[in-house]
Parts: C-alpha cells; structure tokens; sequence
C-alpha cells in the first residue's frame, strides 16, 4: 500500500505545541509532575499547566492546573503534597500554591504584592524558602542599581502561614539550597536584579531563624545551587568570563574554596546543570561531548565519574531519585525522531510519560542526522544536517542555520518548535544545515573561548567550511543556497551578506548589527565587550567595528529579510533598524518586520505566526526550489471579519514601530479598500485615496497586465507626500507594482502594506500581517455579489 500522505505541518501546530518543562519526581520515585507551555500566548499574560502521570504508564497524564501561569512543581518531601508557582490571584504576579497529591483543590501559601521567584521545601516539609521583592512604586525613577526590586530571601512557616525575611535588601538573592539538617540555607546573590550583575555573583549561606549571612566565595554567572550531604554545587563557566565552557563546581561550607568537580578546562567536554538527588552523596551532572549527551553521578569530594544514562538524543531538566530497587531518573528529552517529552523510569530504561507531541504524531518529518566536517586550519567539527522528507535526487536547496549564542548547541533533536526552524524548512522542501561553529558548547574551555574577541573571524569560516562539505557531498545545490538564523544566528546571516555573494537570501532574527552599540545598549554588556573585543570607552581603535556587519553594509548584494522585536533588551531593535537603514542605501533588496511588544524571544502566538510566514515566504521567493510547493485550492486561508480587525491592528503597528507616519494612504480598489480604511482610523490619517486597477477577471483568472481604470488620482494630489499603499493581498505582485511605480517619481516616498503576501509576489511589501501560499478567502467576497451582470439576486 503506497504511504500515507500524513499530517501537513503548520504554523498553528507548532504554535499551539506545549513544550514541557521543570519535571519533578515523587519522593517514592512513583510520579513525576511537570509544567507545560504553549510556544505562543493569545492573551495579555502567558499560561501554563502543571501535569502528573505515574512513571509506569500505569494511567495516562493528568492535567492539574487549568488557566493561569501555573509552573515550577515541587514534591513536599512526604510526597502529601504539591507546591508551584502560580498567577492565579494576580495576573503576571506569581505566588506559591499547594495541593493534595491525591488531587483536589489548591491552597494559596505566598500571595505577594511582587512574583516569586523561585521557591525550595525545607528537608522536614514544614517551611519553605522562597525569594520575592518588597512592594514599590512603579511610577518612579528607576535608579540603576537600586531600582527594580531586589529579591530577598524568606522563609515561610508551611503550618502558620508567617513568613521572615533573612536578607536586607541590598543584594538581589537569585537562588537557594536547603542545608541536609534544615538548620540552614545557602543562597547566590548580586549586587542588582539586572542579569550583567550576574558576573559579581557570590555565594553566601545564613541560619534558617535569621542573622547575619556568612560571605563564602564569589561564584560569577552561577546557576542551579543545590546543597548535598557535605557539599555545596552548581553549575558555572570555568572562570569569571562570560565566554568560556560550563563546569560544576563544589564549595565546602567550612573552607569555602570552589573546586571544580566537573570537566576540567583541559577536557573536551562541559557540564552546565548538576542536581542533588536525596540520600545521595554523588550529584547528577549533565554533561555534552560533541553531540553526545550523558548523565553523570559525579563525587563532589573526589570528582569520580559513573555514567547512568546516555541520551539518544538531548535532555534537559534532570532529577533523579535512589529507591531500593535502583536509581530512577526523570527529564525532558527529545532525540532525532521524537519532539521533548517528559521521560521517566529506571535508569536503564527511562521511557516517555507525557503525551504533548500527539497533535504531530502524523507529521512527516526531515531525517535529521549527524554532520561532521573539518574547518580550514583543520578543526573537527560537528553539527546536524535534516533532509527533507522524500527528498527529489541530486543537490537540494539547502538553508544554513547557525544557533545563537555563540555558547550553545545544535544537537541530535528533531528540531520542531515555534522558534527552531529546522522542520519548519524542511517540510518545505529544505535541507537545512546547523553547523556548531567554534564557541559552541559540548566541546570545552578552549573551544568556547575561541569566541571571545573573535567574532565575525574563524567561526565564520566554519559555517562556510560546513557548507562546502555539504555541496562537495551532493547534498547542497550552491545556486540555491540561504543563511537564516537568531540572535548570534542572525549576526552570522548578517555578516554573511557583507562578505560573500554566495548565499541567495538571508534572515537576520534579532541579529547583531553594531557591536559597539550593542555594548552600549544591551542587558548583558560584559558578555557583548568580551564577544566583540572591547568596549567603546576603551579609547579610539578598538576592533568592534571590523566585526560590525554595519560597516560593510554598501558591500551587500543579497536579499535580506530582517525580523526584530521592539522591546528587545538582549540586541536592542536598533541593531535592526540600522542595518535597515544601511541596506536600503545599496542594491541588496531588505524587508524589515518589527513586532510590537516582543523581546528577544517572542510570545505573542500571532507574531510567531507571522515570523514562520515570513521566514518560508521570503525562502521560497529568493531561492526557488524545483519543486512546487503551492498549496492545492482546495486548502483555503480564510480570513473572518474577526480576524480582518485583529490584522488591521497588527498591521498598524507594525507601521508605527517602524516610525513611518503617511501623509496619506492609497487603496487599491476593491480589497484595498477595507485595508485601507481601517489603518487611517487606526494611524489617525484622513486623508485616504483610491486607485481603480482590474487584473483578476475570475477564480484564478487575471488579465496578461493590471489596468488603472478612470478616474485616475491626480499627481497633483500626491507631489512630496508620504504615501502608503494599502491592498488586501500581494499575489503576483503586478498591481502593486503598477500603483507603486506610478507614484515613486512624485511622492517623497511610497511603502506598501497588504495584510497577505505569497510567496511569487514579484513586490515585497514593507508591512505584512501573514504570508502564506494559500488560496484565501476573504470575507467580502466569499459569497457571490447581490447584483450579477446587472440583474439582482432573488
């Protein structure tokens, strides 16, 4: 029997996707309870559900929070109960909340004027430590350093409800770990709630009752304190830089010297999360090698190793629990063929328990399988190449993927989100290439640091060293070829226009444009300075802008699509705006899209939606693949009035973040007429023009070329305006080239917006709310009109 077609993959079903997280097993190791999240949120506030399922498969996952931003579960340590982190009294204030283990309702526990941050049951059950700020007024100056609301340590009596500060707030208290006895509590705190002050982070520790705390170490950029039978742990970079490979490292509470007990900076290998698993003298450390992932039982005295598992794929969030029969393990874990589920069970043997991947079981996905190559001055390198599923014969168009970062990893995961491209391209008909360029993780110190000050340098010459092997192998055709990606992924496809002609289109994601005011601008400044190599007040000639895409701007050639979030604190949307500014100057055609209210990573599910229209619109326009992936007439995008209100908005602000402000806006009768209508009342513009064109005749019927029907707007009208051109759809592109082209010799200038644009569209409008290669069905004219050939409809 020839295979079943399977499920077609869209943008909704990414979106609506819950991605699980932050497991925790029962104390009898029976259950495990995790958080579950949507990619996307359609309201004002995200929201999250916590799950619990019995490892064994005994019953299927049940769901126990319903609305509200329920996350974090933690087992009390009789397993009677379950405590998490919810919004449920105050939208976007997180408190603590506790539940039967048996199910029934949830009590509130902490319900403070400012979130929780983060929450730990005392060894005994009856208290909890907890961090949350004091209430302020958010109306006045924001003071850097003493503004924001440092977080302080509290503990809370589980059985009287009264709580106690321990910290004064002068220092922001990030994370806590329990002594064995109870007596005690060990905490990481900062001069500031700001991430960069992450680089002055010290460890202290401090009696349960109060009085005063006992400074330990300096522990900069640390992450995951857990206190063990006799040790202290957590995760952190081998050394005060930023740029650099994550060990984990134990602190005797009597001498207070760190010792790594992870990799050590000579070893080809990291570590970046340790947990303590009750009972348990050694912790279990996650380590990466290359694309391989283990876990490890490490000695916190000795630094003796055991491997207990070894994923087939990637995990994160591990915890684990010694029973009598053995050790039983819990994560989130996705490998080449499977999406992230919650995995439980023996060691040997953990199995998935959630079932969040059954909306795509019928989804044919790309293979994913290992890429390894070799760079120019002879480095062995690794990353993972997908095909696309039923791939033609020969070279296929390919789409390079660089991560972000640079400390990260592409692994052995089936790379399906709203956020990871890499089926989303290849269920288009992409291979896609995602190269781990020095810097990258799983490969240790001296790797990593290779980033340092070297950005725009040799790891650029890996991505372009990935891709010669790709085409020397017969998997990339390099006349069709593309670059893509995020964050430092989207600096790389920056830099890659400025220095080679060899990709035919390129995505800049939030990308690094200006690395000196990136130092300037950005939450995590030390990091930007040791990545470019200096500091502007460093004194003149320090090397940033030889590693600025910005200033090799005129050098451009390629089409470039630019995407960045407007409230981005990471790489600031001027990074977009200005290598917007420096393309449009030079011949390489650039679209950029800015998206209202988003950060560095976006949350709002209809502008994710958009971001994976655009990306695979603009692909498609500028690469050209063989085969056609248009979709049949009978898959319909279907536009309601509802939805036609919600794009009208979206589409307005989009144009004002852009910061265009028309002087009048032109539609292009009839559809246009609608669009344009709505975006004057919505960017208070009144005076609104309209242009007559017939192109279509009928269903998929259009005359050879668009024409301008009487009465014609006068020049005179439109000499020295900024103009908008507003139509429902661009389609071929030739209507609003026409209404365009008309108007560029006479206004001062013209932008185009369309609330659909496809893929052939010989025109790339400037604003866009969806791109997409459906027929669309419009609610204007999904019925036959009243009046037919001039005789009325009875």
């Amino acid at each position: 029997m020839p295979e079943s077609p399977g499920v077609t993959l869209t943008a909704q079903l990414l979106i609506e996707l819950r991605q699980p997280a932050q497991p925790d097993l029962s104390p009898d190791a029976t259950r495990i309870a995790w958080s579950a999240a949507a990619a996307g949120r359609t309201g004002e506030h995200p929201e999250s559900a916590i799950f619990v399922a019995p490892i064994d498969g005994a019953a299927p996952p049940r769901q126990w929070t319903h609305g509200g931003n329920s996350r974090a579960p933690a087992w009390a340590p009789d397993g009677a109960t379950l405590a998490f982190l919810s919004d449920r009294h105050q939208p976007g204030t997180a408190g603590i909340y506790a539940a039967p283990a048996g199910g029934g309702e949830a009590r509130p526990l902490v319900t403070p004027a400012e979130s929780v941050g983060t929450f730990r049951w005392s060894p005994d059950g009856g208290r909890i430590a907890y961090t949350a700020a004091d209430s302020e007024d958010q109306d006045g100056p924001d003071i850097r350093g003493e503004s924001g609301g440092p977080d302080r340590l509290r503990v809370l009596d589980v059985g009287s409800g009264a709580s106690v500060a321990l910290t004064e707030a002068g220092r922001h208290v990030r994370e806590m770990a329990w002594s064995p006895d109870g007596s005690g509590l060990a905490y990481l705190a900062t001069p500031a709630p700001e991430l960069d002050s992450l680089v002055d982070a010290e460890l202290y520790t401090v009696d349960a009752t109060g009085g005063a705390p006992h400074r330990l170490a300096a522990a900069p950029w640390a992450g995951g304190l857990r206190w063990g039978t006799d040790r202290l742990v957590f995760a952190g970079p081998h050394g005060r830089e930023r740029v650099a490979s994550s060990t984990v490292w134990a602190v005797d509470p009597a001498d207070a010297a760190p010792v790594v007990i992870g990799p050590g900076p000579d070893q080809p290998r990291c570590a970046d999360a340790v947990v303590v698993i009750p009972g348990e003298r050694r912790v279990l450390v996650r380590i990466t090698e290359g694309l391989d992932t283990r876990l490890e039982l490490r000695d916190p005295v000795l630094g003796s190793a055991e491997v207990v598992y070894r994923s087939p794929g990637d995990l994160v969030g591990a915890v684990g629990r010694r029973t009598e029969t053995g050790l039983v393990l819990g994560f989130v874990e996705s490998t080449p063929e499977r999406l992230f589920e919650v995995c439980a069970g023996p060691a040997e043997s953990p199995r998935p328990v959630s079932r969040h991947g059954a909306p795509l079981a019928e989804v044919r996905w790309g293979a994913v399988e290992d890429f390894r190559w070799q760079s120019g001055d002879g480095l062995s390198l690794d990353g993972v190449l997908i095909r696309p599923p039923d791939p033609p014969a020969g070279p296929l168009p390919t789409v390079v993927l660089p991560h972000g970062g640079p400390y990260g990893r592409s692994g052995r995961i089936l790379h399906a989100s709203a956020t990871a491209w890499g089926q989303w391209l290849a269920t288009a008909g992409y291979a896609v290439l995602l190269p781990n360029y020095r810097g990258s993780s799983g490969h240790g110190d001296a790797f990593a640091r290779l980033a340092a000050g070297g950005v725009a340098g040799a790891e650029f010459d890996d991505v372009l060293t990935a891709v010669d092997a790709a085409i020397d192998r017969g998997i990339t055709d390099p006349d069709r070829l593309a670059i893509a990606g995020w964050s430092q992924g989207g600096f790389l496809a920056a830099w890659a226009v400025t220095q080679t002609d060899r990709f035919r289109a390129a995505v800049m994601g939030a990308g690094v444009s200006d690395w000196r005011s990136l130092v300037l601008e950005s939450d995590l400044p030390t990091m930007e300075a040791a990545l470019a190599g200096g500091r502007p007040w460093d004194g003149p000639g320090e090397p940033a802008d030889e590693r600025s895409p910005i200033s090799f701007a005129a050098q451009a050639r390629t089409p470039v699509l630019i995407l960045h979030g407007a409230n981005d604190e990471r790489v600031p949307h001027p990074q977009g705006v200005g290598f917007e500014r420096a393309l449009r100057d030079g011949p390489a055609p650039v679209r950029f899209v800015s998206y209202p209210r988003e950060g560095h990573s976006f949350a709002e599910a209809g502008h994710l939606e958009h971001v994976l229209g655009e990306v695979r619109a603009w692909l498609d326009r500028w690469l050209a693949p063989s085969e056609p992936r248009l979709a049949p007439l009978n898959r319909r995008e279907v536009l309601t009035w509802s939805d036609f209100g919600r794009s009208s908005i979206e589409l307005a602000e989009q144009i004002a973040a852009s910061g265009y402000r028309p002087d009048l806006i032109l539609s292009i009768a009839r559809g246009g007429l609608f669009t344009a209508g709505a975006l004057g009342y919505a960017l208070g513009v009144k005076n609104v023009h309209v242009m007559n064109v017939e192109f279509y005749t009928g269903v998929d019927e259009r005359l050879d070329m668009p024409v301008v029907l009487p009465p014609v707007p006068s020049v005179v009208d439109l000499t020295g305006a900024r103009v908008l051109v507003a139509d429902d759809v661009a389609d071929t592109g030739a209507t609003l080239k026409l209404v365009r082209d008309f108007c560029s010799d006479h206004v001062a200038e013209v932008r185009c917006a369309v609330i659909y644009q496809k893929p052939q569209s010989s025109v790339s409008c400037e604003y866009v709310w969806r791109a997409t290669d459906r027929w669309i069905e419009f609610p204007w004219s999904q019925r036959p009109p009243v009046v037919d050939g001039g005789q009325a409809r009875g």
